[in-house]
């Protein structure tokens, strides 16, 4: 069981193996980070793709029951999340088929 627990938590720390993150792999991160701490792989070697699945899945839920944060624009420059103006951004690609 150990060696089951070990491939399948290996195989999510995979940058590249986004298609076996999917919910349908996955269900449960919960579960799933039960199952990691279990297992004999070092948190480093899965903490960055664990967070990013989890936000991944955090913002689908945001997103679904707050359409307008479709509109958030993150500045890095300036470290500012502000909302992007969805008409002038309309209108710049109008014009630019326009020419």
């Amino acid at each position: 069981m150990q060696a089951s627990i070990a491939k399948k938590v290996k195989t999510f720390a995979q940058p590249e193996a986004e298609e076996k993150r999917s919910t349908s792999k996955v269900a449960n991160l919960g579960e799933f980070l039960v199952l990691a701490a279990v297992s004999e792989v070092d948190w480093s070697e899965l903490c960055a793709t664990f967070v990013d699945e989890m936000m991944q899945r955090a913002w689908f839920w945001i997103l679904r029951y707050h359409p307008e944060f479709q509109n958030l624009v993150y500045d890095a420059e300036e470290g500012l999340v502000t909302f992007r103006d969805v008409n002038k951004d309309e209108a710049f690609l109008t014009s630019g088929k326009l020419i």
